[in-house]
């Protein structure tokens, strides 16, 4: 094993300093101290104590560090009595927000998860015990001690009418550190958290309900509460449809969920309602109506969600809302969700307060998702978001906005057309073969379109399509006002279209005008032999390339793809728009004789080869060379990871002609890879052209399936959210835009690529 391998991430987690290998690391000495000590009163239903800090440390010298998976528990207690037994119980309000403040010779910066449970003879609804779940594994790697701090926030309190304050009335502390592999040790904590004083508790507006309901728990009973992030969910900041765990809402056998209406609503955020949510009775003899009811709906987002009790519960009662998605703000914390009840159906109306808890946490890392209920209407939405009607942003200028067209049942023409739609200044749109869509239809009117670019044939886009566009009213820009000039203007329609898909490709490559190709200096990007044998800086196949060119000026360039597949060609419609590349469309064996034909015409002078040798041949590679041009091959051991080398290879530097040298613009796109439809209209938001969301092109890249991200895209974010894509932290990756919906890339997958970064 060499000596050094600094950031190397071992399986399992190895503390490594070139002489000492610890497996597993022994635990880190570990302290909690309290930020501030204020007076909580006797009775509190969410009284704010201070923050806490958290010390970790250890040195190399001893391996200290921890796998993930790795705890640190820390439990509270009243200063007398046992905890959580008739009225003198304390425990935890809201589950506390954890952020990392501080790191010195470690590893890598920890994850960590809060959650609560509870412990002794407290009860699930009394959560006193705080688990902090280290998600990621950390080893200190000086020779002097390293530390991490963490800052442990917004705790409060729940505190019973009973409790009494003992000699300084320190609230009870107490913290053990345990992992998988290792001794528990305990933490070192102060007992002067927090201080109870027999003051009445405040009324302050604004401040947070505890996990329990709005009123004082009378003796031997348990009142309406509400407990939810179970387990807890984090979202990423803006993200939309994202799911959380269920909504209960609990009563006892004294204090029953009474028969009505129970509204739930969020502190900030909405309820999304594509999601299917529904609600069950898991405890007791009551009866629901099973369907939820959206409020304050506006498109897919609504304030509340509803559901009705129809027969009281003599035994208790649980009802358990699950399937619920939310939008969530861009506002990063714990959003928690409100119980109320009421016999309108109204949530406006005759209203009880009845428990309030944490619904989910908004993490850290922005996540936009573009999707619409079909492929066209994704589409749309893509074109919709980079040229914002509503805004008069629209594609074009007045009197010539244009729009490209293509069906929505193959792929070929529409990744064909980003070189196409980036000359022209527009984005893409999708259609079925034999009838125009209607959220096509309406996309065209409200961006003004003006004249509409079909590629492909009448088998790809029928006569009665064009013959339909032909006869729509061109609109203004936003879709109010029919557009005039001495009479009605209708849409102007121009087909491209060839005999074959590969003859499509063909004539959009060279629709627009002469001199619009671009121009790539890329020399340093042809060196180097895999261990496969493969060449090229950007192959990991056995694949060939060329020998690096003699001409060192920037050279007019071309991609190739194969027309079999789309993944490919999709991942690379990125590069065509942002750098006006024509893509052509070759078989896989044999090149297919439109490529030199447009060579020629286009007077390129080097090609970019998209994949291994089952996509493209050697023998392809071969023949484009036979024609005078270099040919780089750009491929991986999957269609995943040659988006992933395409990316490496698009953000590579400019200096040393290393690759494409785009700047970062701190994010990357990402679609489903076992599917095509909602990236075939995505390059547009990728490049970041239009008139809105305007930002450096960034790569479009692929996740395995709808549920997998897949290992190499997995290692790709990991790097690009630590050190940046090419290894310049100015490019680290911070945020993501999703093509598609949750069918598309589920919440789940998007979770575990924000984790990734």
């Amino acid at each position: 094993m060499s000596a050094n391998l600094r950031g190397v991430t071992f399986s399992p987690a190895t503390a490594f300093d070139g002489t000492i290998v610890q497996t597993p690391p022994s635990a880190p000495t570990a302290s909690l101290a309290s930020a501030s000590q204020p007076g909580i009163a006797i009775g509190a239903l969410a009284a704010a104590a201070g923050d806490w800090k958290l010390t970790l440390s250890g040195d190399r010298a001893t391996g200290q560090g921890w796998t993930a998976g790795a705890t640190l528990t820390v439990t509270v207690a009243p200063p007398t009595g046992t905890n959580c037994t008739g009225g003198g119980y304390l425990y935890f309000g809201t589950t506390p927000s954890v952020t990392i403040a501080g790191v010195t010779g470690a590893s890598v910066t920890p994850t960590i998860s809060p959650s609560l449970g509870a412990a002794g003879a407290c009860q699930s609804t009394q959560p006193n015990e705080l688990t902090l779940t280290f998600t990621s594994a950390v080893y200190f790697d000086t020779a002097s001690e390293g530390s991490v701090t963490v800052v442990i926030g917004d705790i409060r309190y729940v505190v019973g009418t009973t409790a009494t304050a003992v000699g300084a009335g320190n609230v009870i502390v107490s913290a053990s550190f345990s992992a998988p592999t290792s001794s528990v040790r305990t933490a070192a904590a102060s007992n002067a958290i927090v201080v109870l004083t027999s003051t009445p508790p405040a009324t302050t507006p604004g401040t947070p309900a505890a996990t329990t309901s709005a009123t004082p728990p009378a003796s031997g009973s348990t009142p309406i509460s509400v407990k939810a992030d179970v387990p807890p969910v984090t979202v990423p900041q803006g993200s939309s449809d994202a799911a959380i765990s269920p909504i209960d809402v609990v009563g006892s056998a004294s204090t029953p969920v009474p028969a009505g209406y129970v509204c739930l609503a969020l502190s900030v955020g909405s309820f999304n309602v594509s999601a299917s949510a529904s609600v069950a009775v898991l405890v007791g003899n009551g009866s629901t109506v099973p369907n939820v009811t959206y409020g304050d709906l506006a498109g897919t987002e609504a304030g509340t969600v509803e559901f009705q009790v129809t027969k009281v519960s003599t035994t208790g009662s649980t009802y358990s809302v699950s399937g619920l998605a939310v939008d969530a703000s861009t506002s990063v914390g714990p959003v928690s969700v409100t119980a109320t009840v009421g016999t309108s159906a109204s949530c406006a109306l005759d209203r009880t307060p009845a428990g309030s808890a944490i619904a989910f946490t908004v993490g850290s890392t922005p996540v936009m998702r573009i999707y619409g209920a079909t492929p066209d209407a994704t589409a749309a939405a893509e074109l919709e978001h980079q040229f914002d009607a509503q805004s008069t942003a629209c594609p074009g200028r007045a009197g010539a906005r244009p729009v490209v067209l293509a069906t929505d049942r193959r792929f070929p023409d529409a990744l064909a057309s980003a070189y196409l739609a980036s000359s022209l200044g527009t984005g893409e749109l999708l259609t079925p073969t034999g009838l125009l869509s209607a959220a096509t239809a309406n996309a065209i009117r409200l961006e003004g379109i003006t004249q509409v670019y079909i590629v492909g044939g009448p088998l790809a886009v029928s006569a009665g399509v064009a013959q339909q566009l032909e006869s729509m009213l061109a609109y203004s820009c936003g879709g109010s006002t029919p557009l005039t000039s001495a009479g009605p203007v209708h849409l102007e329609v121009v087909r491209i279209a060839g005999t074959t898909a590969y003859d499509t490709a063909e004539w959009v490559a060279q629709y627009p005008p002469p001199g619009t190709v671009g121009s790539l200096t890329v020399r340093g990007a042809y060196g180097g032999t895999n261990p496969t044998g493969g060449t090229g800086r950007y192959n990991d196949t056995s694949g060939n390339g060329s020998t690096t060119p003699t001409t060192p000026s920037a050279l007019p360039t071309a991609i190739v793809a194969t027309g079999r597949t789309f993944q490919d060609a999709e991942s690379a419609s990125v590069l065509s728009y942002a750098d006006r590349l024509p893509i052509l469309l070759t078989t896989s064996t044999s090149l297919s004789t439109q490529v030199p034909a447009a060579i020629s015409d286009l007077g390129i002078r080097q090609v970019v080869v998209m994949g291994g040798p089952l996509a493209v041949s050697d023998g392809v590679v071969a023949a484009l060379e036979a024609l005078g041009v270099p040919v780089l091959r750009i491929a991986g051991q999957t269609a995943v990871d040659t988006a992933v080398q395409l990316a490496e290879f698009e953000m590579a530097p400019a200096a040393g002609n290393l690759g494409a040298g785009w700047a970062g613009s701190g994010g990357v796109t990402v679609a489903r890879g076992d599917y095509f439809t909602d990236g075939l209209a995505g390059a547009l938001v990728a490049a970041g052209s239009g008139r809105q969301h305007t930002h450096q092109p960034q790569p479009l890249l692929l996740c395995t399936d709808p549920s997998s991200v897949g290992e190499h895209l997995a290692a790709f974010l990991t790097t690009a959210g630590r050190t940046g894509i090419d290894g310049n932290p100015a490019d680290r990756v911070t945020a993501l835009t999703i093509l598609g919906g949750p069918d598309a890339v589920s919440p789940s997958t998007v979770d575990t690529m924000v984790g990734d970064l």
